[in-house]
C-alpha cells in the first residue's frame, strides 16, 4: 500500500494514551486517505471486549446475505476490480447496536464503549457487529458503500470505520485494490464514498469485526 498525505479531513481519534498505538496513513483514489490504527485499544481492554464478543451469550442474527436479508433484496453494485465479483452464498450473523432512524441503542452497547470512545463521533448513523463463518475458500462478500442515498450515491460527508475482533486470513477489500488484513484490535478509518467488500476467511471458525458509520467532528 503506498503511503502518501493528502489533503481529505480523516476526524482524529479519541486516543488518552497512544503510546501502545500504531499509526499509518495509506493514499487512496481522489486525494482521500485511510487512516489504520494498530494496537488501537489497551491490550486488557481490548481482552475483554473480545472475550465478550466472541464468547457464548453474546447474541447474534443469522442474515441469509452478507449484504442482505429476508427482508432486503439483493441489489448488487458492480464489482470496480476483475474477477472479485460478489458471491450470493455468502451470509454471516450480526449484531446491530444502532440505526438511525428510530432504532434505540442495544442494551449491550455498554461492551464496546472504549472503541465508541475512540471514534468519538458527533452523530451515529449506524453500529454493527458482524461475525463471518469460515468457507472453503476466499469469497467476496459483496461490494457496497456503507452509507448511501442509493446503492451508486453514498454519501460524501460521513465516515467508514472497522475494527477487527480476532485474528484471520480474511480482508477487507478497497476498490482501490488495497487489502486491509483482518489483525485483531486494528481499527480502519476512510470515507463512506469508498467502495469496499468483505473477503471471508479460510483458518478460523469465525471472523468478527464491529463498523461504525457516523459523522466526525470538525478538526
Amino acid at each position: 500500500m503506498k503511503e502518501k498525505s493528502t489533503n481529505l479531513t480523516i476526524p482524529h481519534v479519541n486516543l488518552p494514551d497512544a503510546s501502545h498505538v500504531r499509526f499509518t496513513k495509506v493514499s487512496l483514489k481522489k486525494n482521500t486517505e485511510a487512516h489504520i490504527y494498530d494496537n488501537c485499544l489497551p491490550a486488557n481492554v481490548f481482552k475483554e471486549m473480545q472475550d465478550i464478543l466472541l464468547g457464548l451469550n453474546f447474541p447474534w442474527y443469522y442474515n441469509e446475505g452478507a449484504l442482505y436479508n429476508e427482508d432486503t433484496k439483493y441489489d448488487p453494485v458492480k464489482s470496480p476490480i476483475k474477477k472479485y465479483q460478489d458471491n450470493v452464498d455468502v451470509y454471516q450473523f450480526t449484531h446491530l447496536f444502532f440505526k438511525q432512524g428510530g432504532y434505540a441503542w442495544s442494551s449491550y452497547t455498554e461492551n464496546i464503549l472504549p472503541i465508541l470512545n475512540v471514534l468519538d463521533a458527533r452523530a451515529w448513523i449506524r453500529v454493527k457487529a458482524n461475525l463471518g463463518p469460515r468457507e472453503p475458500k476466499h469469497l467476496v462478500g459483496g461490494w457496497h458503500y456503507d452509507s448511501s442515498y442509493n446503492k451508486n450515491t453514498p454519501y460524501n460527508d460521513t465516515i467508514t470505520a472497522i475494527f477487527y475482533m480476532n485474528n484471520n486470513n480474511g480482508y477487507t477489500l478497497l476498490e482501490t485494490g488495497d487489502k486491509i488484513k483482518n489483525v485483531e484490535n486494528r481499527l480502519i478509518l476512510f470515507p463512506c464514498n469508498v467502495l469496499h467488500t468483505g473477503i471471508t476467511q479460510t483458518d478460523t471458525k469465525v471472523r468478527v469485526a464491529l463498523t461504525f458509520n457516523y459523522f466526525g467532528k470538525d478538526k
